[in-house]
């Protein structure tokens, strides 16, 4: 591919992942009105980690050609669908469980969780490099 094609193919892929969230969020939340919030957000944890799992399994272009991106999209898209019930289920839960007067304090630290990672990360990173 050419380096516009090539662009808009990873685009496409990260966008597709941001796209099954919001349904990810519906169909799990869904679920977890019925079944219960921690079976689904222990569901959604098996999915995300299978699913990238087998992203880090997935064989090169060389190998299996077409089936190679293929593959890595729908993988995307079930991780951004595992994520779209995962964040919805955990800040449903911690609200649930938080202490009375204090439910927005505790729904914060959901949300907080992803750039607290980040930074720790690297951090951890730049005192090992």
């Amino acid at each position: 591919m050419d380096s516009v094609a090539s662009m808009l193919a990873v685009y496409a892929t990260f966008t597709l992942g941001f796209v099954a969230r919001p349904l990810g969020g519906m169909v799990f939340g869904h679920f977890g009105d019925k079944i219960g919030r921690k079976t689904m957000l222990m569901m959604t944890f098996l999915l995300m980690g299978v699913s990238s799992f087998f992203m880090g399994c997935l064989p090169s272009y060389d190998s299996i050609g077409l089936w190679a991106p293929i593959g890595l999209i729908i993988l995307h898209f079930i991780q951004g669908f595992a994520f779209g019930g995962e964040y919805m289920n955990a800040v449903s839960l911690t609200l649930e469980n938080a202490p009375s007067g204090r439910c927005g304090f505790f729904a914060s630290w959901v949300n907080a969780s992803g750039p607290i990672g980040i930074i720790a990360a690297s951090g951890l990173i730049s005192v090992l490099g």
